[in-house]
């Protein structure tokens, strides 16, 4: 079988390659598809294989036309196979609902064992328990001086 990646590489050319650009003496499309199909006059053919080997657009259009061609005449899977794989296609459409039932109750039971587990257990703080901050000290001021009697005399330092 062919590459994968082949009808990319046809029309995606990598950067490091010259680009191709059609010339103003390029042959027409038709001439093209005449010289694919084997359809030139001797002289004309002759004149195309020169312009071919100094036109690098006209040996890509050429070459990509080449390779598509022969991708297209790749081989296809014998329809005797491909019968083979419809008819197994078709048998036992149930067989698959079957056999996922007992693992999918089983999934389904295990999420509700787990749901319940969950909304049961009670919700634990993320945040640590620190006692309440204390209030600030308020100053006190000491209860006034009594009166001092009269004639005391008051000596400070």
């Amino acid at each position: 079988m062919a590459e994968p990646n082949l009808m990319a590489r046809i029309f995606n050319r990598q950067a490091t390659e010259e680009r191709a650009v059609r010339g103003w003496n390029c042959p027409s499309e038709e001439v093209v598809a005449a010289y694919l199909d084997q359809a030139l006059e001797a002289g004309k053919k002759g004149e195309f294989e020169g312009h071919l080997a100094n036109c690098l657009y006209c040996r890509t259009l050429v070459a990509d036309v080449v390779k598509l061609e022969r991708l297209n005449d790749l081989a296809g899977a014998p329809a005797a196979l491909i019968e083979r794989v419809r008819s197994r296609a078709r048998s036992k459409p149930g067989l698959f609902t079957w056999n996922w039932l007992p693992l999918a109750t089983a999934g389904t039971l295990a999420c509700a064992v787990l749901a319940a587990q969950l909304l049961r257990t009670p919700e634990l703080s993320l945040t640590p328990n620190w006692p309440a901050p204390v209030g600030p000290a308020i100053s006190k001021s000491e209860p006034p001086p009594q009166a001092l009697a009269p004639g005391s005399d008051i000596v400070r330092r």
